[in-house]
């Protein structure tokens, strides 16, 4: 029985790191690599592309003198990346942006070296699904999923993303469905038309990422890097090379790695296809499907395609067009630290854990790796929510358990227990009825008569009792569907669909109810260098909190 590989390597746990040394716990290793890494420098060819991705008309202060930086010896990247989704697409985006920034700050205050964070778009990725479509809270505890696709069958589009166009109808739909749920709230107008600023009909989706991403952190100088450029893919074409020419040890090399991994008691987040190669080709152009490609004896096959290719064939295709080619997973993080002098890459837990298969390939190309740190993880808990939490007795860690568990919970924390009908009877109707039995028999020697209207005083007690017995039961039961009421509205904020919310919401709700300069400045103060637990933001309440009630799960 295997398992996760992160959370053995964030506790620096001795057989994680045999695999990947655990540098968010080690200061003097976090120097010596970046030092390391500092004898690297950008090919003028890469700082061209950087300049050109990044016009004047766009490019702050900040992001000229990161520029700079990087034409000058010495200066290292922290890098980050991720899938461009549909309005940035979940909270975590977010929050691995600023973290690659503020390490970046860190590394710099701990070295004295010039360090600069880069974004690098994953928009080499032909995973449609998972990045066109946004989430967002809903005041009656639903989810509402705003869509960038209006034909569902584009899903099954093999193309790198980078090449999808924002469809129109579902983009005008989309924005119609956020103006209805964001309204009312302080700065849904500003969110909305930082939105339609970039997110156009008929623009690629990675554009209208980047340029929002940029947006968003250009005080702090965020530079990205887009490898479906044209211009990029002449600089990748010798790493494509190689993995071709190279691709039957790399797969022995990564096998044996997989071996060592499972043999250890650790998943393999990546498992290796049979003869698989780690680069895709394009049949059609560029901008066309894209298949794996696959060892054929000498020769070269695709998956999922008919076509079959010479060695000689495709490495006059990699000469020809070097845009028909695409990196898989494992060899992206190879381009890009061959590109840049990588100090570091910021990755969440499933990066992390694919990084662990990742040092034996680096050996093969003679690359020195990266320190491969933790991005912070956080849930925004609004003032609302913690309300809810207080009354509950609950933190947001507690929200992981079964609803269920939680409910029996809460039942045992509610005050009702004096108020139960074994105690109201044991209270009340015992000793009544040791009364009567003590006055039986003065009674009947006294009257008999006297002994059937306290029977039947007794009778009205006991039915006067049950009615209030009901009563309590009643109340009760108000008590307790309103505390599951309230637990299933602060899961659903806090813990949606038994998943953290960072991997489900956007960011418009929580820009909209706070202000996006407020998240990024309670962002920024809450985060804790190589801290690797999920941390609590709670953003200042505005003084537009009128508006609270829109906000009530």
């Amino acid at each position: 029985m295997t398992r996760p590989f992160s959370p053995a390597f964030l506790a620096a746990q001795t057989d994680a790191s045999a695999f990947l040394h655990p540098h968010h716990t080690d200061p003097k290793a976090r120097l010596a690599t970046l030092q390391q890494r500092a004898n690297r420098r950008c090919s003028p060819a890469l700082l061209a592309l950087l300049h050109a991705q990044h016009p004047p008309e766009k490019r702050t202060p900040a992001h000229q003198a990161h520029l700079d930086a990087l034409a000058q010896e010495g200066t290292t990247v922290v890098v980050t990346g991720q899938q461009v989704g549909f309005f940035l697409g979940p909270l975590y985006t977010l929050h691995k942006a600023a973290s690659a920034i503020l390490l970046a700050r860190q590394l710099q205050a701990e070295t004295g070296n010039t360090v600069v964070p880069l974004f690098w778009l994953q928009v080499e990725d032909h995973d449609l699904a998972e990045i066109a479509s946004c989430c967002l809270p809903q005041n009656n505890g639903e989810i509402l999923t705003l869509r960038a696709l209006e034909h569902p069958e584009a899903l099954a589009w093999r193309a790198s993303v980078a090449h999808y166009t924002l469809d129109p109808t579902a983009l005008s739909a989309a924005f119609e469905q956020i103006r209805s749920s964001l309204h009312g709230l302080p700065f849904a107008d500003e969110v909305i038309a930082l939105l339609e600023q970039h997110y156009t009909p008929h623009r690629p989706i990675g554009d209208a990422f980047a340029d929002l991403l940029q947006s968003v952190f250009a005080d702090e100088g965020l530079l990205l890097l887009n490898p479906r450029d044209p211009a990029f893919a002449p600089l990748a074409a010798p790493l494509h090379q190689r993995a071709l020419l190279d691709a039957h040890a790399i797969e022995t090399l990564l096998k044996e790695r997989e071996q060592a991994l499972t043999s250890a008691g650790f998943d393999v987040q990546i498992p290796l296809r049979k003869n698989a190669t780690l680069c895709f080709f394009h049949p059609e152009g560029p901008e066309g499907p894209r298949y794996r490609i696959l060892q054929d004896g000498p020769d070269f096959a695709l998956a999922g395609h008919p076509a079959r290719l010479s060695r000689q064939a495709i490495l006059e295709h990699l000469e020809r067009s070097p845009r028909c080619f695409s990196t898989s997973a494992l060899l992206r993080p190879i381009l890009q630290d061959q590109s840049l002098p990588t100090a570091a890459y910021v990755g969440g837990p499933g990066e992390i854990a694919y990084f662990a298969q990742m040092p034996p390939l680096y050996q093969f190309m003679d690359l020195p790796m990266p320190m491969i740190l933790p991005r912070g993880r956080f849930v925004w808990i609004e003032p609302s929510q913690q309300k809810i939490l207080d009354q509950l007795g609950l933190t947001y860690n507690d929200l992981q358990a079964p609803e269920a568990t939680l409910i029996a919970r809460i039942a045992q924390q509610q005050p009702n227990h004096p108020l139960d009908q074994h105690n109201l009877r044991k209270q009340l109707s015992t000793p009544l009825q040791d009364a009567i039995t003590q006055l039986q028999h003065p009674l009947q020697s006294l009257d008999p008569n006297l002994f059937k209207p306290l029977q039947k005083l007794v009778q009205q007690f006991e039915d006067g009792l049950e009615k209030l017995i009901t009563k309590i039961q009643r109340a009760q039961l108000s008590q307790d569907e309103q505390a599951t009421q309230r637990l299933h509205a602060a899961k659903q904020r806090l813990f949606p669909n038994d998943a953290p919310q960072e991997r489900l919401y956007g960011f418009p709700y929580l820009a909209a109810r706070f202000g996006l300069q407020t998240l990024k400045q309670t962002l920024f103060a809450a985060y804790q260098p190589y801290q690797h637990t999920t941390l609590s933001l709670h953003p200042r309440k505005e003084s537009h909190d009128r508006h609270d009630s829109n906000t009530q799960p």
